[in-house]
């Protein structure tokens, strides 16, 4: 794959975390399924992740702004993870679960 032997070493050890750009690659060296190579947050950002951040921002009807406070990030940060151009944190994608399954209770009652 032309990765230095220590980076995947950190992968095996869990140093690092195997995104679905590596997974994809990784998972075709070892011939598996990429997604035995992925946790909910890696599955969660993978491509069209900003549609699905978006999708949870239009659960509770309000702008990125606002979601920015929720979330406790600038809204230029909202904005970046909708266009793609950094993924959320694990910390962040954890908080936006939260968001998700709240609104998901309410809608349910």
């Amino acid at each position: 794959m032309g990765l230095p032997a220590c980076e995947i070493a950190n992968y095996e050890k869990q140093f690092n975390t195997i995104y679905y750009d590596m997974a994809e690659k990784l998972a075709g060296v070892l011939n598996i399924d990429v997604e035995l190579l992925l946790d909910d947050y890696t599955s969660f950002t993978r491509p069209g992740f900003g549609q699905r951040i978006k999708e949870i921002r239009a659960m509770y009807g309000i702008s990125q702004a606002k979601f920015s406070e929720m979330l406790g990030v600038t809204r230029s940060t909202a904005s970046i993870w909708e266009i793609e151009l950094h993924r959320p944190s694990r910390k962040h994608y954890n908080k936006l679960m939260e968001y998700k399954k709240s609104q998901e209770g309410r809608n349910t009652k």
